[in-house]
């Protein structure tokens, strides 16, 4: 089993915070949280940083925060881009593409990532 966690600079994790397989995080400067009892399964990337659109302006990067609340589950192989919130209880499905904050006791799926339904 291979554990690959690249931190650069202060990163908060939970104290309940373990990894069981390959996690592999892109990090520019802003903070990725991960709360008590996430579920993260292998090759998830964690990415905090894009570029602009404008062509004359992509060179620069535009850096924002991931925060991953407590007890969500983020499936095999889903993206998590920069700027995204999972809500408590959550779901990201497999191979996913998280590009907008994610509501509480939600499973989302899809590339975009899309509601699927709520959890009771």
């Amino acid at each position: 089993m291979e554990i690959v966690l690249i931190v650069r600079d202060t990163r908060m994790f939970g104290p309940a915070f373990e990894i069981r397989r390959t996690l592999r995080c892109t990090l520019g400067r802003p903070e990725i949280t991960i709360e008590d009892e996430v579920l993260i399964g292998p090759r998830v990337n964690l990415t905090t940083e894009n570029h602009p659109v404008d062509p004359v302006k992509r060179k620069f990067l535009d850096l924002k925060s991931i925060l991953i609340k407590r007890n969500a589950w983020i499936g095999a192989g889903a993206t998590i881009l920069p700027g995204v919130t999972i809500g408590e209880n959550s779901i990201v499905a497999a191979g996913a593409v998280v590009t907008k904050d994610v509501p509480a006791n939600t499973i989302v799926g899809g590339v975009p990532a899309k509601i699927i339904r709520g959890i009771d």
